[in-house]
């Protein structure tokens, strides 16, 4: 299986994803990670503590970012591409590729090792065969026997992360061999299970006879001090691996002490070595700071060795110095923003000797291309943080692709079209259209995937009315930042451009796009961008506010029809709105798949093998073939069905059957039943189980219809303060009764509704019981807004202890306005703006001594929330 993406630029899918399963995963640029060497049990484990900072700095940046807690942890293995380390440094990189530890596991297995191996008797009389048998037994009790056991190199493994360590031979200690977990056809390493390179990594001679291994044996006994430092034999090896035109984006090379803090003389040479060979290659990165990033404990470690306590306290105060701050605060930013700063070729050229004018001209270069990677000058784009496929949001809702072996011609179809190098002007756009519930989302989500493996994906911008995505204002911006992350030369153009003109970020569409897309692509290509594949994919472009789709598209036909976005390619998905479809028409559009229009017979096969999937052995053969029927080729009728009759809580066998009986009964008496019919059969159900006259049905109805008229997705908790009477245990019985129709994970998150259809089902609903006055729920929202406005605002928000302090040095605001009063400031206007014309003159005394008393206040809140 595949694990899902977590959702930061850097991180690409799993390279299984999609139909073409053999595709590595090389196109980002690459992240390195070395970690030095020393006599075991000593100092290495401050590497560990500075690995653990830099993680937790990088989490926190993720769930900034997404404004919500990233549910997975980030593992070693899921940022950095070549993990590679010395003595005990590659202990930790076999920990993090070959065990898929975490920096808390690998700390967690360090301390139990150096305590019940460093710290033994054996180790430091140092007994050698009774230490042998010591630490082997230690290993097979810490880790699993399987992965011990499995040979090291994973041939049939296309991994996201590869990781060595190294070992000399005692008779040529100047020429020491790498181990890897990779396989290389250029590159030999010798035959060993995982167990024996730990081994090899631990072993030295002052306290293990040399390692035997192979046949005939080979003797093995440390990484030598030469090389206990192994970043520039990684940065070859790199070379050797991956060619000349890779980018490198960033090299992590982490010590294990600094020399002359150490009390053992032999451990001190060590550390002396690795930090020459460190300096050395450093100073060929002068004016890169951005690349080449050195991190090394440097006072304290003159503790007694077993006291891994103060050693962590010692690396601890090292790391939170400003010095070092400022270095990992850079770093964090590298790790996440991943930009390509230069090509291997260019490395291997710093790595060897060259002349200084040649390294002052790549000097020159790098700086040039970092400076186009500028963060402050790409912040300026007001960008989506939900529209890219694998958003934190798309994680939360389970928004998913095809199920296997569904919609396979559409899929190959789209990926052919992709990949084609040859093909006529007007194909650059292919148009999936598609009636409400065809499953256009589905099938983008799908081929995203698929393209995004492959190496081909340039964008991904799925519309949402419920998200910010659905601003047509972030849409050419959020396309060029990731293009920005894709291509250097056109990220280079566009910082120009920006520094320039930073207004141009927020200008109209026309000149949104002319400045952000057309003009930078065409600068790129000009100038020796080298075109590939890119494909940008916008999905529901029929939910873009104020009805800017049909001018979106405009925008991009024109562009391509004057050869402006030569080797960009758009793959554009929406419902036949008239002013879209007339649109495309009229322009000539190339490519297109209108789902609504496809073969009725392999629609069928499609749902009927996805209810299949769902529902088998929960209902027989031809009840399931009689939803297939039924679904009438709607996915979103189909899926539905499946969550209607699966709640997530336990549901008995005779309830079931009784809710299916409820949904095949009128189909069975000859009545027509579809998407609305199921709509309203799953609120009747949650809305009023005794019945339209029921007393809690009122209340139900009312909480359903503010959820659907919210300006955004917001928590239950904010649902009931804004509605009187209303309790959270109310508004998330509510949800949890329309788990088919609505996503929630707790009551402090926001509530999702599932399809757009079911939105608009509720809003447009004009027969009683469940009629929607759309005007006075407007009004009730806009009411209780102004209300909680006079009532929460007020003086200094956030509490500011200087009125010089930055917003950026601030607490994230939500958190300390609250989501309450964060939404109030934010959409009492847009509520009152919707409301009848009787409510709006009843607010308007409310309105005016909003501004006059509370005015100043709402600015500041809004300042604070990035709206003034």
């Amino acid at each position: 299986m595949s694990e899902p993406s977590l959702g930061f630029p850097g991180k690409l899918v799993s390279p299984d994803a999609g139909i073409n399963q053999t595709k590595p995963i090389d196109i980002r640029p690459l992240c390195i990670l070395t970690l030095d060497g020393g006599i075991p049990g000593t100092t290495e484990s401050s590497q560990l503590v500075i690995i653990k900072q830099i993680f937790h700095d990088l989490q926190n940046r993720l769930e900034e970012e997404a404004d919500a807690a990233v549910l997975a942890q980030i593992r070693p293995c899921d940022v950095f591409d070549y993990i590679a380390g010395s003595g005990m440094g590659g202990v930790f990189a076999i920990l993090f590729e070959s065990f898929n530890y975490t920096v808390e596991e690998a700390l967690d297995f360090y301390c139990k090792l150096h305590e019940r191996v460093f710290l033994s008797s054996h180790w430091k009389t140092k007994n050698k065969d009774e230490t042998r048998k010591l630490l082997e037994d230690t290993l097979f009790n810490l880790l699993p026997r399987e992965t011990l056991d499995s040979a090291l190199v994973k041939r049939n493994k296309n991994p996201k992360c590869r990781a060595l360590t190294c070992a000399s031979n005692p008779d040529n200690i100047a020429c020491p061999r790498l181990f890897r977990t990779y396989h290389s056809r250029q590159l030999k390493s010798p035959e060993c299970s995982v167990l024996d390179a730990l081994m090899l990594s631990i072993v030295d001679n002052d306290h293990l006879e040399s390692y035997q291994l192979g046949q005939p044996a080979e003797d093995f006994s440390g990484s030598g001090h030469r090389f206990s430092n192994p970043a520039a034999q990684v940065l070859r090896e790199i070379h050797a691996m991956e060619g000349n035109d890779r980018l490198l984006s960033c090299i992590v090379t982490i010590g294990a002490g600094h020399p002359g803090l150490l009390k053992d003389e032999q451990l001190d040479a060590i550390v002396r070595d690795c930090e020459r060979e460190a300096s050395e290659l450093g100073s060929r990165f002068t004016g890169t700071e951005q690349i080449f990033f050195r991190l090394n404990v440097q006072q304290g470690l003159q503790v007694p060795l077993e006291r891994l306590g103060q050693i962590a306290t010692q690396a601890h105060q090292y790391l939170s110095s400003t010095e070092v701050g400022t270095v990992l605060n850079d770093l964090t930013n590298q790790l996440y923003e991943r930009p390509g700063m230069l090509s291997i070729s260019t490395l291997v050229a710093f790595v060897q000797d060259v002349s200084y004018s040649e390294k002052k001209e790549m000097h020159q270069d790098i700086k040039h291309i970092r400076n186009t990677q500028d963060t402050s000058i790409l912040g300026l784009l007001e960008v989506s943080k939900d529209a890219r496929h694998d958003s934190a949001v798309a994680y939360k809702v389970q928004r998913r692709g095809c199920t296997v072996n569904t919609r396979i011609g559409i899929l190959q179809q789209i990926e052919s079209w992709a990949r084609s190098v040859q093909y006529p002007l007007e194909s650059s756009l292919f148009w999936i259209y598609g009636l409400a519930g065809t499953g256009k989302t589905t099938i983008m989500q799908s081929i995203c995937e698929i393209l995004d493996a492959a190496g081909f994906l340039a964008s991904s911008y799925f519309c949402s009315t419920q998200l910010d995505s659905k601003e047509s204002k972030r849409i050419f911006p959020t396309i060029a930042r990731h293009l920005a992350r894709h291509n250097s030369t056109f990220a280079q153009h566009l910082a120009s451009k920006l520094r320039d003109d930073p207004e141009c970020a927020h200008a109209m569409l026309p000149v949104q796009f002319r400045e952000l897309l057309c003009n930078p692509w065409h600068a790129a290509c000009t100038n020796g961008l080298e075109i590939s594949q890119c494909v940008v994919v916008i999905d529901a472009l029929d939910e873009c506010d104020s009805n800017h789709g049909d001018e979106i598209l405009r925008l991009i036909l024109d562009a391509i029809k004057n050869d402006q976005l030569q080797g960009l390619k758009f793959l554009v998905a929406s419902r036949p709105v008239p002013a879209i479809v007339e649109r495309a028409f009229e322009m000539k559009l190339g490519p297109q798949i209108a789902l609504h229009e496809v073969s009725k017979m392999e629609v069928y096969s499609d749902v009927g093998r996805f209810l299949n999937e769902q529902l088998s052995g929960k209902l027989d053969q031809a009840h399931i073939l009689e939803l297939t029927d039924r679904a009438d080729g709607l996915f979103i009728f189909a899926s539905t069905l499946v969550k209607h009759l699966l709640p997530p809580e336990f549901l008995s066998q005779p309830e079931r059957a009784k809710r299916f009986e409820k949904i095949l009964s009128p189909i069975r008496q000859g009545k027509k039943f579809g998407l609305d019919d199921l709509y309203k059969q799953v609120l009747n159900g949650a809305l009023s189980p005794g019945g339209p006259q029921n007393d809690d049905f009122e209340c139900r109805w009312r909480i359903l219809q503010a959820v659907a008229c919210t300006a955004e997705p917001t928590s239950a908790q904010v649902i009931a303060r804004l509605l009187d009477g209303i309790t959270v245990d109310d508004v998330m019985a509510v949800v949890k009764s329309l788990h088919s129709v609505l996503f929630v994970a707790t009551f402090e998150d926001p509530i999702y509704v599932v399809h757009a259809s079911f939105q608009e089902f509720v809003t447009s609903q004009t027969d009683r019981p469940l009629k929607c006055n759309l005007s006075s729920i407007h009004a009730t929202l806009a009411k209780s807004c102004l209300l909680h406005a006079q009532e929460h605002l007020r003086f200094n928000i956030c509490d500011i202890k200087c009125s010089f302090t930055p917003d950026e040095e601030l607490d994230p605001p939500i958190r300390v306005i609250g989501p309450l009063l964060a939404y109030v400031c934010q959409y009492w206007w847009s509520h009152y703006k919707q409301s009848n014309p009787k409510a709006q003159k009843a607010m308007l005394g409310s309105i005016h001594r909003l501004i006059k008393e509370k005015g100043l206040f709402w600015i500041e809140a809004m300042s604070l929330l990035g709206h003034a």
